[in-house]
């Protein structure tokens, strides 16, 4: 379990651990889906492709980019869902612990 030692919620980030969406693997079957909003994608038959996934992620990144945030991004695992966000800000949270549980590109 990570710690969380947030001090002030609205501090500049830093730095995140940004996932991918490459080789993400097929759209998940109903009882495959982990959050409500993966699962109300797949009863609506709207879940996402990889590569609108994959844009989705890049234009997310150039905006993080552009404030000089530093980004790490892990390896593609493939077919498998790698999009996570690990955000850290100052006066937040150590990502010492994450970036060493990350083999990053």
């Amino acid at each position: 379990m990570l710690k969380l030692n947030v001090n002030n919620e609205t501090s500049r980030l830093l730095a995140v651990v940004l996932g991918t969406a490459k080789s993400n693997g097929s759209t998940p079957k109903l009882e495959e889906c982990y959050d409500p909003k993966s699962r109300q994608n797949v009863l609506n038959n709207t879940y996402p492709t990889e590569i609108n996934m994959i844009n989705e992620m890049n234009q997310f990144e150039q905006v993080l980019l552009k404030y000089k945030v530093d980004i790490r991004r892990p390896k593609t695992i493939n077919n498998y869902n790698c999009i996570a966000f690990f955000p850290k800000c100052s006066n937040s949270y150590s990502t010492r612990g994450i970036f060493r549980t990350f083999s990053f590109i």
